[in-house]
């Protein structure tokens, strides 16, 4: 079985760590894997460092279009028998492809919440496929609204390596580079910075709060690329002395154990892979009640609060800050929730099994027709 990713993303986000997840995966299991980025992006990049046979073909713009030939010939030329998209303009570019190759299946991963755009050719593109995965029920419930038979999608939720991300002891030296005393609490996060991340909210919850409780010691800590924007409001807030801004790390496992409270209050949220991170490193999470998010944050686990609420967002945070117990409590329930239901390995074997499914239905095609033919022979 010979397997082929492909999508267009140049920068590094959930989706694309999904992705690589997935390659080596399966790769280690034994699986001839491909992967078919972007040129020169960070997918690329990294799946060529890792190993995995890496091809670069534009897919964005309109030279993607160009790349139909380019992309025909490899599926052939590798004997592809499974292309999986994870994109729009990937998933065309790829089923455009695939009508001049033998390829025997498409499969589309849905990675976020949005609404099919293009309406009648979105769903014409979807029900070509043998088979469409959703990030979690939500995404599902997303595309069944949208006029996708419920029979073709399969929920696989996203993963994250329990043997990286785990509960561990502060670490110091983190810590001392970020100027974080040793008895302040750390809130925050470790995301792509966006508005739609609820960003905006989390400095004016910090804002409400110092202004309820000046005495609390606590550093909101907010770890991704573009901060800027962010700092100039923490200055305009005047809340700039509790805020640090470590911009992109890539020692996120080690940093995470820095953190007393994940905040990710979300405007809108696919499943959040963030969050799964978070969790499997023993943290309790305050997030919105958007999108997939309470299919990951319970009772138990951490606080749900309505998106762009900060004063409900500053609350949940006081109500954590002030109680240790409860942060140990749901910070253990968090990973133990993340390692029984969100592993990577429960993740590859469930993509695996339905990779083996669909090559099983078409091993069954093929010899059903070879037996038909057998039959007509006979006959004649």
């Amino acid at each position: 079985m010979i397997i082929c990713h492909i999508d267009k993303q140049r920068s590094w986000t959930g989706q694309i760590n999904r992705l690589f997840n997935l390659a080596m995966g399966l790769s280690e299991r034994g699986l001839n894997i491909h992967v078919i980025a972007h040129p020169g992006s960070q997918l690329a990049q990294k799946s060529r460092a890792a190993g995995l046979n890496v091809s670069e073909i534009h897919l964005r713009g309109w030279r993607s279009y160009i790349s139909i030939l380019k992309l025909s010939h490899y599926l052939i030329r590798n004997k592809v028998d499974i292309l999986h998209c994870h994109s729009p303009r990937d998933h065309l570019v790829g089923f455009i492809a695939s009508k001049f190759t033998r390829i025997k299946h498409i499969v589309r991963t849905k990675h976020n919440q949005y609404p099919l755009k293009s309406g009648y050719w979105s769903r014409l593109l979807y029900r070509k496929c043998s088979k469409v995965i959703a990030i979690s029920e939500y995404v599902r419930t997303s595309l069944i609204k949208d006029g996708i038979e419920p029979d073709l999608i399969e929920t696989i939720y996203s993963a994250v390596d329990t043997d990286r991300f785990k509960p561990g002891p502060k670490p110091d030296l983190i810590a001392h580079e970020l100027n974080i005393l040793p008895d302040e609490n750390v809130v925050g996060c470790v995301a792509r910075l966006h508005i739609n991340k609820g960003i905006e909210d989390i400095l004016y919850a910090v804002k409400f709060l110092l202004n309820a409780h000046p005495d609390k010691k606590f550093k909101c800590l907010l770890v991704g690329g573009r901060w800027q924007r962010w700092a100039a409001l923490a200055q305009e807030l005047g809340i700039e002395h509790r805020l640090v801004f470590a911009g992109f790390r890539q020692d996120v496992p080690d940093l995470l154990n820095l953190f007393d409270i994940f905040v990710l209050p979300s405007r809108k949220e696919g499943l959040g892979t963030s969050i799964i991170e978070a969790m499997a490193s023993g943290l309790p999470v305050i997030a919105s009640n958007v999108g997939g998010i309470p299919e990951l944050v319970t009772q138990n686990t951490g606080i749900l609060v309505p998106p762009r609420d900060p004063q409900s967002l500053a609350a949940a945070m006081k109500f954590l800050l002030q109680d240790h117990r409860k942060r140990i409590e749901m910070g253990q329930a968090a990973a133990e929730k993340i390692r029984a239901e969100f592993s990577i390995d429960r993740f590859i074997n469930h993509t695996l099994e339905l990779y083996d499914a669909l090559m099983a239905d078409e091993k069954a095609v093929t010899e059903k027709k070879c037996t038909q033919k057998t039959v007509l022979k006979k006959a004649k």
